[in-house]
């Protein structure tokens, strides 16, 4: 019987990362850190595992890293307005998908518990607090926070044990991004991969992606058919 749903974010909940607004991103830290736009680039790019694992422990230490490895002065103001530039990004990315709220009630009316699991930078788990699909969720779990990414089990037996259930009573809902289908599978959960015409080409985030064979929706909303037969 199926007592919960977990959720991907980027890719599932809300559109996929474009890659045309993350360069107009980098472009504009790279101003302020006054280096070039592809030594930026690697930089930032190199990181990504760093920023998600939350090793640094916030934002402002990850930056004082990012200035370190770029060779630059560390002034008092680059860290504020990194995050400003990189909030204003993420908060665009964050907007929920056109059917996310009416596939949530759903959930809801049903008694399903709902959960959030993302790897995601430090970003995110501030912008959520203020996200209106917050107030669905009972367990939210942030990469950076936990310091646990996807595919490790132990993130999917977390969202499970905030959850209070097993995890073969859960589906897991996501784009196949980190290896988290076959992730969720192994520790007995039933993935369902979300797969929205023409964003695979041009998401940026959807790195060590499962070659996943099992059941796909391609809308939010398909979901709900799925729990009306279980």
């Amino acid at each position: 019987m199926i007592k919960a749903v977990i959720f991907d974010l980027f890719g599932t909940l809300v559109d996929a990362p474009l890659k045309t607004d993350y360069w107009e991103f980098l472009r504009a830290v790279a101003e302020v850190l006054k280096v070039s736009p592809e030594k930026m680039t690697s930089v930032w790019n190199d990181s990504t595992e760093r920023r998600n694992d939350g090793r640094d422990g916030n934002f402002a230490a990850y930056v004082h890293y990012l200035c370190e490895d770029l060779g630059v002065r560390h002034p008092s103001h680059v860290v504020g307005k990194t995050f400003s530039l990189r909030a204003d990004l993420t908060s665009k990315w964050m907007i929920p998908r056109d059917d996310a709220t009416k596939t949530l009630e759903y959930l809801k009316e049903r008694n399903l518990k709902i959960g959030l699991i993302s790897d995601a930078s430090y970003d995110v788990p501030v912008l959520w607090e203020d996200n209106p699909l917050k107030k669905y969720f009972s367990s939210t779990i942030f990469s950076c926070s936990v310091q646990l990414k996807k595919p490790d089990p132990r993130i999917f037996q977390l969202a499970c044990d905030e959850l209070d259930v097993k995890p073969s009573e859960c589906l897991y809902v996501g784009d196949g991004g980190s290896m988290e289908l076959t992730g969720a599978e192994k520790v007995g959960m039933h993935p369902i991969r979300m797969s929205v015409a023409g964003e695979a080409d041009s998401d940026l985030h959807r790195i060590e992606v499962d070659n996943w064979q099992g059941k796909t929706i391609s809308t939010l909303s398909d979901l709900i058919d799925i729990i009306k037969v279980r």
